[in-house]
This record gives structure tokens, sequence and C-alpha cells, in this order.
């Protein structure tokens, strides 16, 4: 079943083998990400596939599913792993544009690559950082913590025409 193409369908007939006890129970989630990333790859250099595929599966997946073994596991975490894997896909890719290669990586490009961001997404890179550090695939790098937004301080309009602040 796993081989197939993601689909309603294939999702529905596995859940029926499942509550039959055909097959055994698992995390659905979790399992269709393997898939998930195959059709990612699809179109990716073999470089940043022979990075991806052992990042997913011997980093993030690993992890999830022993944390899913133990307690009960939190419905998006299959959401953020896809985040994870997308975020350093984006990051190889960044890195191409800019002919770096992933042993040359520095601070200063971690720094460029998080100042570059519209969103906070990229400060993801830190999953992907500390797996190729462990490996030994880059130096020591830091990504730092994301900042913090003060909140806005919103004025209303009372009815008598002053600012809500002003009460």
């Amino acid at each position: 079943m796993d081989e197939l193409p993601p689909s309603r369908n294939q999702r529905y007939v596995r859940q029926l083998l499942d509550h039959t006890g055909i097959l055994d129970e698992r995390n659905e989630d979790l399992e269709r990400i393997p898939g998930w990333l195959e059709h990612e790859l699809a179109d990716k250099p073999d470089a940043h596939v022979n990075l991806a595929r052992p990042f997913l599966h011997w980093f993030l997946l690993r992890r999830a599913r022993q944390r899913a073994a133990t307690r009960h596991h939190p419905a998006s975490a299959d959401r953020d792993l896809r985040r994870r894997v997308s975020v350093a896909l984006d990051s190889l890719a960044w890195m191409d544009q800019r002919g770096l290669a992933l042993a040359d990586l520095a601070q200063e490009h971690i720094d460029d690559w998080i100042t570059g961001a519209t969103s906070q997404r990229r400060y993801l890179i830190r999953y992907f950082l500390k797996w190729t550090t462990s490996r030994r695939l880059t130096g020591e790098l830091t990504v730092p913590s994301i900042p913090r937004q003060s909140p806005r301080t919103c004025s209303m309009r009372t009815t008598d025409g002053h600012s809500s602040s002003d009460v």
C-alpha cells in the first residue's frame, strides 16, 4: 500500500485494513511523510536528495517515531517535519545559487539566510544544521532565537469619543 500514490482512496483502504486488524496500526501522519519526500525530491539535484533522505529518515522521523511510541503524538508533528525538510531543501537551493558548498557554510551565510527571509520559517534551519554538524558535514553554526515581537498597543475609542488608553 505504501508504494501507491497518496490519495483519499488509499488512506480510506488503509484505515479500513487497520480497523479490521489486517494491517498493523501505525501513525499514518508520520508514515505518509516518506512518500511526500519522494514526491518533493523528484526534480531536485542528486546532492540535495542524498542529504534530504537521511536527514528525514535518520534524524527527523526516527525521533518523531520514538516520541509517538512513548507519548501522545501531536497532530501537527507531520506538518512540522515537512516544514523542516522543506526549509533544508530551500537552504540547499539558496547555497547552490551562491555557489556555496555545504562544507564551506559559515556563520555569515546563516545570518544572511535568516535576514533575507520574509517569515520566521527560515529559523527552522537549526534542525538541518544540527544534523549536518553531528555528521561533520558542516562546522558548528548558530541559529539565533526567533526574535520576540512586542505586542501592539491598540487604541480603541469609547462611546464618548475618548481613547481607551485615556480612560
